[in-house]
């Protein structure tokens, strides 16, 4: 499926906007200097044309006016287009980071994909995320099946709740054997500690890749190989709303993102001493 090419969208909606403001200012300044033009041809030189000119060019600079204050009006909205754009490509590039991780650490591997329910809300999001892990897989290394926990209501006007618990999670990845993946875009059950997940024969237990949500709680796990990667924000950053997406994909989650494995777990864990609850109080 096609990329989103966040780069290319913003630089359009940026040319359209500053080009219109740029063309208005353009034609105003030849109304107003065909008007005075005009004024100056009447008064001085008696010329008949003149004044009929000078009041054309007022009525079109006035119009030419009206159209600048709609612009500035709609700015607004158009930096509001900008914003999401951006964070569209960012999505996408978050995900085509982990898929690309993923085809180097663990190439061959069958995916459970864990997801929220699909709703009209968040549809072009859940689209854009499973394309760019797809853009980030290899050949070897596919989405075989995608769960989501059932919703408690369908109200448009409302957030979406639905219950994602350890005997939820270990339901899903039982029904399918198949997979020796498991990616999770909601993050990890509330309760977390009575997966059965944990207690499966390391051959039996499918790798787990947690892509969103808290690792409060998966410092041990991580250090273990429980988990065998996790996404958590890189808390360094400082965001800014005039900040070009870059280009390249890596460039992109780095700035925004960390992915924690066991390679990297201890000097993560020092960098942010607050990112993990305590490993005492984890044992408690």
């Amino acid at each position: 499926m096609p990329g989103f090419d966040g780069k290319h969208h913003l630089i359009t909606l940026k040319l359209v906007s500053s080009g219109r403001v740029i063309m208005l200012y353009f034609f105003m300044v030849v109304c107003s200097a065909l008007m005075l033009y005009g004024h100056i041809q009447y008064r001085v030189k008696n010329a008949v044309w003149g004044r009929p000119l000078a009041g054309g060019m007022g009525v079109f600079t006035i119009i030419l006016a009206i159209a600048k204050i709609v612009a500035i009006v709609n700015e607004p909205h158009e930096q509001q287009v900008r914003i999401l754009d951006k964070e569209r490509g960012y999505v996408y590039a978050t995900m085509q980071y982990i898929g690309d991780y993923l085809s180097v650490q663990y190439p061959e591997h069958r995916i459970l994909l864990i997801a929220q329910p699909v709703t009209e809300q968040n549809k072009e999001r859940h689209e854009l995320m499973i394309d760019g892990l797809e853009k980030g897989l290899n050949d070897n290394l596919q989405i075989l099946a995608v769960e989501t926990p059932s919703p408690l209501n369908f109200d448009s006007g409302s957030d979406l709740d639905y219950i994602f618990d350890a005997e939820l999670f270990d339901r899903m990845v039982k029904l399918h054997p198949e997979c020796n993946m498991v990616v999770s875009l909601i993050g990890m059950p509330a309760d977390i500690r009575k997966m059965r997940f944990w207690s499966l024969e390391p051959e039996e237990r499918p790798k787990l890749v947690v892509a969103y949500g808290s690792i409060r709680e998966l410092q041990s796990a991580i250090k273990m190989g429980f988990v065998s990667a996790a996404v958590t924000h890189n808390w360094n950053y400082k965001h800014s709303l005039s900040e070009p997406l870059p280009e390249n994909f890596k460039d992109a989650f780095e700035r925004r993102f960390i992915l924690v494995d066991r390679r990297n777990i201890d000097q993560i864990a020092a960098e942010f001493p607050t990112l993990f609850v305590k490993e005492e109080e984890e044992d408690e």
